[in-house]
């Protein structure tokens, strides 16, 4: 009797209209039916719309102003799955029109918003532009964030959110910093900003360790915030630096204006690019060594000019090998020995030996190791060369001082 009563009651209410055993229609306006079609035996719940002639073609039931159309479908052919779609407001009663899919659940379990192929568990995919973009956030006002937990969620607390990716707008423009997060407290908290630990700005710089980077990648200490080593391109407005205009990596000490610093530099053409290396010491940083675009290297002097190391002040070293080709061809029997009587002659003119080169010059450009060591080794060996000869004139003369001798003694007995 209690239910003969309810059926009665809800007669008055909603208007069953039966096809068979397939549709069910209830509700006199903006509808909601339940039908089965049989060309691919789906099932759809349909909200303000009824099938039309063609498979997948719908109708509007209605062309209010505020309404569209919504559903449900249950696939059971190749597309099998179960597709969520939502319409905009008809313009035209009766209008035909193929419903747009909004959210897709795939026989496997894949699901898709804005795609009804996805290729994972879950792929989110909206045209934009002529690309396709997804999207994650709410509206935020300027310095406010929105994030996306990743990691260890504890059932009914919001706490423990201790990963994460979050977004953070900083002008009018709603650009913003992409904040990559990973809270270190052992506590319950959740995270924030605070707990940033890489950053990469609107501008398009990275910070590991600050999230206020001013170059293109900005390492700093995470205990704080000293010694800092910056990779990237200076001579930037409001960079703080004007050497490398060509890019580098700085390392300063708690945000001092005195650091050190390793900066490229362009050649005679763009095709070129050497090394600067920059220290300071009470004062300015300085360059202090040079690598030129074609591999001469210049200690306390920028132009190295030719030579493979310029080293504009003092070396001390515990030893020091240098190449030489030696002065042996002084001892063939085809070398020259230059006559006493002209190198002294060469000497009266020039006032330095023969193949040695005049101080004034060594002032001037300075003198090969290597040259200057076959060259001495050259006068030793003749000097050695006219030792041997002064021997052997000295040997003949005492011979002949004791010949004379014995001769003398003869004369006199």
């Amino acid at each position: 009797m209690k239910k003969l009563i309810l059926l009665l009651l809800l007669i008055p209410v909603f208007f069953f209209d039966l096809k068979g055993q397939q549709d069910l229609v209830i509700g006199t306006s903006y509808q909601l039916s339940i039908q089965r079609q049989n060309v691919h035996a789906d099932a759809w719940i349909l909200h303000n719309a009824e099938f039309s002639q063609g498979v997948d073609l719908l109708k509007w039931k209605s062309s209010h102003s505020l309404f569209g159309s919504r559903g449900i479908r249950f696939s059971y052919g190749t597309d099998r799955g179960i597709y969520f779609f939502a319409d905009a407001s008809p313009s035209i009663s009766q209008n035909e029109f193929s419903p747009i899919t909004r959210l897709f659940i795939g026989n496997n379990g894949n699901i898709g918003i804005g795609t009804i192929t996805p290729k994972s568990n879950f792929e989110l995919n909206t045209l934009y532009s002529g690309g396709h973009i997804a999207s994650f956030g709410t509206r935020l006002g300027y310095n406010q964030w929105n994030a996306i937990h990743i990691g260890y969620v504890e059932p009914d607390n919001s706490n423990y959110r201790k990963a994460g990716i979050a977004f953070e707008r900083v002008d009018v423009h709603a650009r913003g910093k992409l904040h990559f997060i990973n809270d270190i407290d052992e506590g319950s908290s959740s995270f924030d900003l605070n707990d940033s630990k890489m950053v990469i700005s609107e501008n398009g710089n990275i910070g590991i360790g600050t999230t206020n980077p001013f170059t293109k990648l900005m390492l700093v200490n995470m205990v704080g915030g000293v010694n800092t080593a910056r990779i990237g391109f200076y001579g930037q407005s409001g960079d703080g630096g004007n050497n490398m205009d060509n890019g580098g990596v700085r390392f300063i000490n708690d945000n001092s204006p005195y650091y050190s610093e390793v900066a490229g530099f362009r050649g005679v053409d763009s095709q070129q690019a050497g090394l600067h290396f920059y220290t300071a010491s009470s004062s300015a940083p300085s360059i202090k060594m040079t690598i030129t675009p074609t591999g001469e290297m210049g200690i306390g002097t920028e132009n190295p000019g030719t030579f493979k190391l310029n080293v504009a002040g003092n070396i001390r070293a515990n030893e020091i090998v240098v190449n030489t080709e030696g002065a042996d061809f002084v001892f063939y029997p085809e070398y020259n020995l230059p006559d006493l009587a002209g190198v002294e002659k060469y000497i009266e003119e020039n006032k330095h030996l023969p193949d040695v080169p005049p101080a004034s010059e060594m002032q001037t450009d300075g003198m090969s190791v290597s040259e200057m060591q076959t060259t001495l080794l050259q006068k030793i060996e003749e000097i050695t060369l006219y030792l041997i000869d002064l021997k052997k004139e000295n040997s003949e003369l005492r011979n002949e001082l004791q010949q004379l001798k014995l001769e003398n003694k003869k004369q006199t007995e």
